[in-house]
């Protein structure tokens, strides 16, 4: 009996695509360790290796990658590097201090938990942001606007995480700044995903054109709620409705790209001095620049990213993915350089 044909081959990720053309060109062999080619290795003539997993390449060291990991570290090292950061406090849950405390008496004394968090946002006060302290892509993300709804977030968030980060809100221009040794390869601008009134629908109505992600976001509720907004509510015409607390793109946000001449010098220079405080080659800066009247730029860098993904920017239209594979051409060249100089 013949054996059936085979199912498609299911597709590869962006970074294995990009990087088979370019091993194909420059007389490097691609080798996948699973399936799907989300992790695998690069070997050039000599039999010399690079490895990658998801986004991440054998540019940084594991050390700075792991703080650059961890936001409250992070948040620290910037901090005593002399740039801007928003006001922050981690928080432990209290099951985590009590099982910490068994092994160091001190713990209980030093760690702060969620008392402390309380009392830290009514002195810096509301709104907060809530987030893991070793997320990614804007997940598990929210925003108390007052104490009853940050014990909300703790209720819910502490059965998932041990460790939040609180952060006081910053409002500005949400920016992404992707660097490679000491080099700005690209910059975009992401705003939160929003709807906006005709005078006519409902919100709900507003809602269908949407990505499913969005429109089932759990945070939605809040959000809309906090705008004094219900699913059956019509807002006036023009009225801007935002749907999540986060701008990634992975979670629903829209992205534009900033040209070079239109990023403010003292932007650029945080987001290149991240790289002598935090040990790191190639890495992605988030930040907000906040609106001011006079000259300058006021701004916050709220978190590093080791292993930027560049995958949904590439969907944002033509122009967007042209940057993405310039961006990681340069950073497969720095791979390759790597393994002939190593």
């Amino acid at each position: 009996m013949a054996d059936s044909d085979p199912s498609p081959a299911p597709s590869r990720p962006l970074i294995w695509r990009l990087l088979e053309l370019y091993c194909q060109s420059h007389g490097l062999k691609l080798n996948a360790a699973d399936a799907l080619g989300h992790a695998g290795w690069i070997e050039n003539a000599e039999g010399r290796r690079s490895f990658f997993s998801g986004a991440s390449f054998d540019l940084n060291p594991l050390g700075a990658a792991q703080i650059a990991r961890d936001k409250a570290h992070t948040i620290e090292v910037l901090s005593q590097a002399g740039l801007p950061v928003p006001v922050s406090l981690l928080v432990h849950s209290s099951s985590a201090i009590a099982l910490m405390s068994r092994v160091h008496a001190l713990c209980s004394d030093i760690l702060t938990g969620p008392d402390d968090a309380l009392n830290f946002a009514g002195r810096i006060g509301y709104p907060v942001y809530v987030k893991p302290n070793d997320g990614r892509e804007g997940r598990d993300v929210h925003r108390a606007l007052d104490a009853q709804g940050l014990s909300a977030c703790f209720e819910s968030l502490f059965f998932h995480h041990d460790k939040l980060l609180i952060q006081e809100e910053i409002r500005g221009r949400d920016l992404r700044i992707i660097v490679l040794d000491g080099e700005v390869l690209g910059a975009l601008e992401r705003q939160r995903p929003s709807v906006t009134g005709d005078g006519r629908s409902t919100v709900a109505e507003l809602l269908k054109p949407l990505p499913e992600k969005v429109r089932t976001d759990s945070r939605l509720f809040h959000e809309l709620t906090a705008q004094n907004l219900t699913y059956c509510a019509v807002p006036a015409a023009g009225t801007l409705i935002t749907l999540l607390p986060v701008a990634n793109l992975s979670a629903g946000g829209i992205g534009g790209l900033v040209k070079e001449d239109e990023l403010p010098k003292a932007i650029r220079d945080a987001a290149i001095a991240c790289s002598k405080a935090l040990g790191l080659r190639y890495y992605g800066v988030d930040l907000l620049l906040q609106e001011q009247d006079g000259p300058g730029a006021a701004f916050r860098i709220l978190e590093v990213n080791a292993s930027p993904g560049l995958s949904q920017l590439a969907r944002q239209g033509e122009e967007a993915a042209a940057l993405v594979r310039q961006i990681y051409t340069r950073v497969f060249d720095a791979l390759r350089q790597e393994l002939d100089h190593s």
